[in-house]
């Protein structure tokens, strides 16, 4: 698993949330959103509001 790469981070969150775990989902989430701020800027917009939907 490559640590630095933002999707990684996505799709383990998604499939944490998926899997009821949302404290995971969300540690997951933040981690893409700060690795993924570059190369995917309108998704990290909206996993930052959709993080505050989770809390």
């Amino acid at each position: 698993m490559n640590t630095n790469h933002a999707g990684t981070h996505y799709n383990l969150a998604v499939l944490y949330e998926e899997t009821g775990n949302l404290e995971s989902a969300i540690h997951f989430y933040k981690k893409f959103w700060r690795l993924g701020m570059a190369n995917h800027p309108l998704l990290v917009q909206k996993v930052e509001k959709h993080i505050q939907t989770l809390k």
